[in-house]
């Protein structure tokens, strides 16, 4: 029963936080460290990720459809958004690949993920400022491929536990001045490739003998509270207010700092 609550547990953290700008990764991290079920459990991160990837698919399919269609029928503004969200995707997957293989162990330790926090809370506290400006959504997403490929540098940086990638490319895009709708629907698009890779990789370095029944009941929760999470998120993105999730993230790094430095709390849940 304590492994099913955690799993639920798990699924919901997942399913809120890959949306809003505090850090799916992190989160999971931080709750890995005070859970003796689910330590470092690699293919349940697998499940979760999966379960947020269909939450993307559903809440975007109108956009998907389009782009999908728009390129078969070879019409320029789905041929450059389709190019746009590759060019973004490339150096996502590069620094994804060289993270994992040469500093793996950074992408798990919770110590990192509560030092990150800290940064995206630097990075939300200023979004403000640059996400004043109201303006009309814009033809395609509004930005230039080299921009596309500052956006994607970004969230390749969002591979460390604790760096949001939701918030670090919807505050890029701001700061690039794309008009709210389209930071936050070019962020969630990127994120398709990206999120489908990861999971694919880490897919291919599972062992046999998974429980089946776990990873699905982590992955339908994360799907479930992810569709609430992205609308919410989206709704924040336009009314300019993710500054709040600063002091949010300030105060749960510094507690579980204090948590860590004593050692309070390891496998308690």
């Amino acid at each position: 029963m304590a492994e099913i609550i955690s799993l639920i547990l798990l699924g919901i953290i997942q399913g809120i936080t890959e949306f809003l700008p505090v850090s799916s990764s992190g989160h999971l991290s931080l709750f890995q460290y005070f859970s003796k079920d689910l330590d470092e459990d690699l293919s349940l991160n697998i499940a979760v990720h999966v379960g947020t990837l269909f939450t993307i698919i559903i809440y975007y399919r109108k956009d998907l459809m389009d782009l999908l269609m728009g390129v078969l029928k070879a019409r320029k503004e789905a041929l450059n958004m389709t190019f746009l969200i590759v060019v973004a995707s490339v150096p996502t997957a590069i620094m994804g690949l060289l993270m994992k293989k040469k500093i793996g162990w950074i992408l798990t330790h919770p110590l990192v993920a509560a030092l990150c926090l800290l940064v995206t809370a630097l990075i939300l506290f200023v979004s403000n400022r640059v996400s004043s400006e109201k303006k009309p959504p814009e033809e395609g997403f509004g930005i230039s491929w080299s921009q596309a490929l500052l956006i994607g540098l970004v969230q390749g940086f969002a591979v460390l536990p604790g760096i949001s990638r939701s918030g670090s490319t919807i505050v890029t895009g701001l700061f690039l001045k794309m008009d709210p709708h389209n930071a936050a629907r070019f962020s969630f698009l990127i994120s398709l490739p990206a999120i489908a890779g990861a999971g694919l990789l880490e897919f291919l370095d599972l062992e046999s003998g998974i429980n089946g029944t776990r990873l699905v009941l982590g992955a339908v929760v994360s799907f479930l509270t992810g569709l609430l999470a992205i609308s919410w998120m989206v709704k924040l993105t336009l009314g300019g207010r993710l500054k709040g999730f600063s002091l949010y993230l300030c105060l749960l790094s510094l507690a579980f700092l204090v948590c860590y430095t004593l050692g309070w709390g390891e496998n308690i849940i």
